[in-house]
C-alpha cells in the first residue's frame, strides 16, 4: 500500500514544517533522508593501549627493515 509505505519510509524523515505545508495541498516536493539514522551502527574505538602496541610492532619492523638495507 502506497499510503502505508509512505507513511513508514518518507513521512519520518520530513520535518514538522513540511509536513504542515503537505498536508495543506502545498506543491513542496522532496524530503531530506538522514542516512546516519539509517545506515550508521556505532562501533567502539579501539582502546588507545591496543593502538599502542600496534604501532610500537610496526615502527620496531620498519627500523628492523631499514637496517637490513644499511647492511
Amino acid at each position: 500500500n502506497i499510503n502505508e509505505y509512505f507513511e513508514k519510509e518518507v513521512l519520518p524523515f520530513v520535518n514538522e514544517n513540511t509536513r504542515i505545508s503537505a498536508k495543506k495541498d502545498s506543491k513542496k516536493e522532496g524530503a531530506e533522508i538522514s542516512f546516519n539514522k539509517c545506515f550508521y551502527k556505532y562501533q567502539k574505538p579501539t582502546s588507545s593501549n591496543i593502538l599502542l602496541d600496534k604501532f610500537l610492532k610496526l615502527e620496531k619492523m620498519m627500523n628492523e627493515k631499514v637496517n637490513k638495507l644499511g647492511d
